[in-house]
C-alpha cells in the first residue's frame, strides 16, 4: 500500500512538471545594483517611547565611530551630525538606558532600569540620505514590560 501512495505522489509531481514546463523559473528576481558612489548621510536619533519609560542615557556609533548624543525629549528627535561615506551597507551600534515611569499604584515602575541594545545595518543607496534611529515601545498590553522597548534604524533618501 505504501508503494502505491508514493507512486501516486510521484505521479502528481510529474504532472505538475509537465504542466509547468513553459512557466517562468521560480528563481528570485535580479536585485538592483547597490549605489556605490559617495553618500552624505544625516544621522538622527528619535525618542518614540511610551509614557511607561524615560530615556536616561544613550550611545550611538556609526561604523564604530562614537557620536555624542543629546537625549531627545519624548516625541522629539536630535541630530547626531553627518558623515560622508560610500554607498552600501553600514553597521550602527545603539544603546539606550531607560527607567520605568509611573505614578500612583504604578510608581513602583520607577525602580526598574532597562537597557536596549541594537546593532542594525543600514543600506545607503542614494547620494544624500537620512539615517533615522528610533527608540520605540511595543504597545502590546500582554507583552512583559521588559520586552516592550526596542530600537530600529532605517535610511531614506533626502
Amino acid at each position: 500500500m505504501a508503494s502505491h501512495v508514493s507512486s501516486r505522489v510521484l505521479g502528481v509531481g510529474a504532472a505538475l512538471a509537465l504542466f509547468c514546463s513553459g512557466c517562468p523559473s521560480a528563481s528570485p528576481a535580479p536585485r538592483a545594483p547597490v549605489y556605490q558612489g559617495p553618500v552624505y548621510a544625516e544621522l538622527v536619533l528619535e525618542n518614540r517611547l511610551s509614557g511607561n519609560f524615560v530615556l536616561t542615557e544613550a550611545s550611538f556609533a556609526f561604523e564604530g565611530d562614537a557620536r555624542p548624543v543629546d537625549l531627545p525629549a519624548p516625541g522629539q528627535s536630535v541630530s547626531l551630525g553627518s558623515v560622508t561615506t560610500q554607498g552600501g551597507e553600514h553597521p550602527i551600534a545603539l544603546r539606550a538606558v531607560l527607567r520605568g515611569e509611573g505614578s500612583g499604584v504604578f510608581s513602583y515602575l520607577r525602580a526598574y532600569k532597562f537597557e536596549v541594545r541594537a546593532k542594525p545595518k543600514v543600506l545607503l543607496d542614494a547620494p544624500q540620505v537620512r539615517v533615522l534611529c528610533a527608540i520605540r515601545t511595543h504597545e502590546e498590553p500582554t507583552m512583559p514590560l521588559e520586552q516592550r522597548p526596542y530600537a530600529d534604524c532605517a535610511a531614506s533618501p533626502l
